[in-house]
């Protein structure tokens, strides 16, 4: 049953999308998506479940730029918005998919 409604969702979601030109949010929401289907194996419905994350996420980190015009404080609201993705992705993600996803974020804040 739950199947049935996230792909019921997952249809009507993306129906609406495609109608509308894509926000430079909804982009980066989707470019995300990809690369994480790609590198983790994700299933669509997971990928579905991480652009939607993702375009959240963005949407309240714009919230949060608006909280104050002190770029301390503005900062600090950003941070705990993103402090909330992981605890997010882990849900949608099985164990090995999230350990992957854990490995490689790892990897990438190592590099940088």
């Amino acid at each position: 049953m739950r199947k049935y409604i996230m792909l019921i969702f997952l249809v009507i979601f993306s129906s609406i999308y495609s109608f509308g030109q894509t926000s430079p949010s909804e982009q980066l929401a989707q470019r995300i998506a990809n690369n994480m289907r790609d590198s983790l194996a994700l299933t669509v419905i997971q990928t579905q479940s991480v652009y939607t994350i993702n375009l959240n996420l963005d949407t309240k980190k714009m919230e949060a730029r608006t909280v104050s015009t002190d770029r301390i404080i503005v900062g600090q609201a950003i941070q705990a918005v993103e402090k909330t993705r992981d605890s997010l992705y882990r849900m949608g993600l099985t164990t090995q998919q999230y350990e992957l996803y854990l490995q490689k974020k790892k990897n990438i804040v190592k590099n940088n």
